[in-house]
Formats: structure tokens, C-alpha cells, sequence
């Protein structure tokens, strides 16, 4: 039988922190990333009750950047 994932996807709000150390990973300045939080749309992924993945989607004209 076949295990069933519970994974939650959840869009972060202003009064939620992100997962810096995750976000991190991906950038190693927390300055940059301060500042890409505020010009994007952060979302988490979580699987029993822990945060286990980030995306951050933002505008870079002409384009969207997806960093994750």
C-alpha cells in the first residue's frame, strides 16, 4: 500500500518569518534575501508540522524569477 504525504503549501504573510535558514541555502546574504521577501511572494511547504521546503517568486522584468 502506498503512504499517503501530507504536505502543506501555505503563501507566508507579512507577520509570518520566513524560513531564513532555508531561504539561505539558496543565497548566502540574508541582506538580499531581507529584500527579496519584500519584493516577492514567499510560500512554504510543510509535512508534519515542519517546514521542510520555500519558494520565493518575484518580478524580474521582463520576466518572473523563481528562487528556491
Amino acid at each position: 500500500m502506498e503512504k499517503k504525504l501530507d504536505i502543506h503549501i501555505r503563501k507566508l504573510n507579512s507577520n509570518t518569518d520566513a524560513p531564513m535558514d532555508l531561504l539561505l541555502l539558496a543565497d548566502p546574504s540574508e541582506e538580499l534575501v531581507k529584500s527579496y521577501l519584500k519584493k516577492g511572494i514567499c510560500y512554504t511547504a510543510q509535512m508534519n508540522g515542519e517546514t521542510v521546503g520555500v519558494v520565493l517568486i518575484m518580478e524580474t522584468k521582463p520576466v518572473c524569477e523563481i528562487a528556491s
